[in-house]
């Protein structure tokens, strides 16, 4: 058996980590084939990647739907299951809450339920898995009082990063209405250039 592991994908795609899974394998069974190994004749692997491994004489030969064609594919492909569902178990009383048990690590409904914030993600998550990133870019919104253009722009420099925010210009106390137009116009500049959208 090979495994990738969340932050081994995440930090190099899930095709160099199906091939690092595959690597792994293949070098275990000629691990144990000892001497045998300078036999093999023909490495098969399901899918259309031309993968190169150490290893070989000869390059893997990728089948399209191997797993259709192919018994040893067809074994090999039982075998991963069975192994990532026992994986799976055990990480399921770990965290009890996701359901592995039930659902194996696929992202169903109630897994993503689990999910509302970033202190519910753990290190078997994928954080370039769409539903989980989302969460860990979540930004909370921020409502922040404005009275005056040119004030706002430190404030929003400071906390845009951290916060989703959207400005509220209110004050009422600015006279003349020349004035009050002014200074509205200035703030509008503000938030058009640091891209905050407002509320009047």
């Amino acid at each position: 058996m090979g495994v990738s592991d969340s932050s081994y994908i995440d930090t190099n795609g899930i095709k160099p980590a199906n091939k690092f899974a595959m690597q792994q394998a293949l070098d275990e069974c000629i691990r144990r084939m000892g001497s045998k190994a300078e036999h093999i004749n023909t490495t098969l692997v399901d899918g259309n990647d031309k993968f190169e491994f150490d290893g070989l004489k000869k390059p893997a030969l990728s089948i399209i739907k191997g797993d259709d064609k192919i018994p040893e594919i067809q074994a090999a492909s039982i075998l991963a299951k069975v192994f990532r569902d026992k994986l799976m178990d055990s990480y399921a009383t770990i965290y009890p809450q996701y359901g592995l048990e039930h659902h194996k690590g696929y992202g169903t409904k109630k897994h993503q339920e689990s999910l509302q914030d970033k202190s519910q993600i753990t290190n078997i998550h994928r954080t370039s898995y769409k539903p989980v990133k989302k969460i860990l870019e979540h930004k909370p919104k921020l409502l922040l009082h404005v009275c005056c253009g040119p004030d706002a722009t430190v404030p929003f420099m400071d906390l845009k990063d951290q916060y989703d925010i959207i400005a509220f210009w209110y004050d009422p106390n600015i006279h003349p209405k020349a004035e009050y137009d002014k200074r509205l116009k200035a703030f509008e500049k503000v938030c058009e250039i640091e891209n905050i959208p407002f509320i009047e």
